[in-house]
């Protein structure tokens, strides 16, 4: 009779991957998702051929693993890393377009106009004076490039 302490069964895998599983969803970033997937397709492999070492069955998981561990980083990383809005972390790309009132003369082409509540710093080719009007064309870095209007 063979040792039970010697032989994973079926259910040993699912509840592996369950727990591969939990602790992916408290934000690893998909590292462990190859390993998950890899343990339920550990269950169904011993379910479907029945006997199976404890150490083929481990081997198969590891080579599993790390198949599926570079397919999901090959191809489905960059799809789970698209935005609606791609431009959510940059604001100042985000004032492109905006109107602005030019309160203080810039010097050299360079100054600050106030946006809602925020001072930015902004540069410019055209002579800008105070109290003309620019549009924001561009952004370089957290500066802001104006036109005159």
């Amino acid at each position: 009779m063979e040792n039970y302490t010697l032989t994973l069964q079926p259910w040993v895998w699912l509840v592996i991957g369950i727990l591969v599983f939990t602790i992916e969803a408290l934000g690893v970033g998909g590292f462990l998702l190859g390993i998950g997937v890899a343990a339920f397709c550990q269950a169904i492999l011993l379910w479907l051929f029945g006997n199976m070492t404890w150490q083929i069955q481990l081997l198969i998981f590891a080579v599993n693993s790390v198949v599926f561990s570079v397919l999901y980083w090959k191809y489905f990383r960059s799809f789970n890393e698209k935005s609606d809005n791609s431009l959510i972390n940059d604001r100042a790309s985000q004032l492109i377009g905006t109107s602005v009132e030019i309160r203080e003369p810039l010097i050299d082409g360079r100054g600050r106009v106030q946006i809602g509540d925020t001072l930015w710093k902004v540069e410019s080719a055209d002579q800008l004076t105070e109290g003309s009007h620019a549009a924001v064309v561009a952004s370089k870095g957290m500066t802001l490039v104006l036109e005159k209007r």
